[in-house]
C-alpha cells in the first residue's frame, strides 16, 4: 500500500546492526521512506540517516511487528543473531522463528519481502562450486548454518502460498559503517586488505577468517566471538 504522496515505504528489520546501519543510508538515498525496527536504537556515533522512522522491539512480537509493517511497499529482514556456539537458544529462536513470522506477516499484507539468509544456510560440507541450488545446510552442520535453513525453508514455505519473496545469500559483508571492528571487515582496514584476508581452520566450529593463524582455544568453553557472515 503507498501513501497519497505515492512515496515508498519499506520496513527494514534488524536495522541497528552492521547491514541495517549501512543498508538504511542507501535506501533514503534512492527515495524510499524508511521505518527501522530493532532491539535497540543506535548510538548517536551512528544516527540514523534523516527521515528514518525507529521502532524499538523485537521481531519475535508479533504485535509490534504487524504494527511496524502496516502501511509498506516492502520489508527487508536482516535480524539474525551469528554464532559460534553449539547451544544458543536465543540465535536458534531469532534465527528460525524471526524468518517465519516477518514472511507470514508480508504474506499477509501481499507486500514483497526481501530475505537476508546467509551461503551457511546451504550444505558447504561437499566442497567444490556452490550454488544456490546446493542442499540446505541439514543435521551435523553447525547451530548457525541450520537455523539459517530452517528459516530460509520457512520463508519458501510461504512463497509456495503465494508470497512475492528475494531471497539473498551473502558471504562475507564489507561496509563503511562497523560499530563493532568485525573479523571480516575490520574497521581499520581498507576494502581491498580486507578482501585479501585467508582462510583458517577452527578446532570447534569448522572455518573462520583471519589474516593469520588464531591462536588457539579449547572448543569445550562454547565462548562465543563475532563470527563471519561467510
Amino acid at each position: 500500500m503507498r501513501d497519497t504522496c505515492g512515496v515508498r515505504r519499506v520496513l527494514v528489520t534488524g536495522a541497528g546492526g552492521y547491514l541495517g546501519l549501512n543498508l538504511l543510508p542507501r535506501l533514503v538515498a534512492t527515495g524510499w521512506t524508511v521505518r527501522a525496527l530493532g532491539p535497540h536504537r543506535p548510538t548517536t556515533e551512528h544516527a540514523l540517516p534523516v527521515g528514518v522512522e525507529w521502532v524499538t522491539g523485537s521481531v519475535l512480537d508479533e504485535e509490534i511487528l504487524s504494527e511496524a509493517m502496516a502501511g509498506c511497499d516492502a520489508v527487508v529482514h536482516l535480524a539474525a543473531r551469528i554464532t559460534l556456539r553449539r547451544s544458543d537458544p536465543v540465535a536458534w529462536r531469532l534465527n528460525t522463528r524471526g524468518p517465519a513470522l516477518v514472511a507470514a506477516e508480508a504474506r499477509r499484507r501481499s507486500i514483497r519481502l526481501v530475505h537476508c539468509s546467509s551461503v551457511h544456510a546451504l550444505d558447504c560440507s561437499r566442497g567444490g562450486v556452490i550454488t544456490e541450488d546446493a542442499p540446505l545446510s541439514g543435521a551435523g552442520r553447525p547451530l548457525y548454518d541450520r537455523s539459517k535453513a530452517v528459516g530460509q525453508r520457512a520463508v519458501l514455505a510461504q512463497v509456495a502460498k503465494g508470497l512475492d519473496a528475494v531471497i539473498c545469500l551473502p558471504t562475507g559483508i564489507i561496509g563503511p559503517i562497523d560499530h563493532r571492528g568485525s573479523r571480516v571487515n575490520g574497521s581499520s582496514s581498507p576494502p581491498q586488505e580486507a578482501l585479501g584476508r585467508r582462510w583458517w581452520p577452527e578446532a570447534s566450529t569448522g572455518w573462520m577468517c583471519g589474516t593469520s593463524p588464531p591462536a588457539s582455544r579449547s572448543p569445550s568453553t562454547g565462548a562465543e566471538r563475532a563470527g563471519p557472515t561467510c
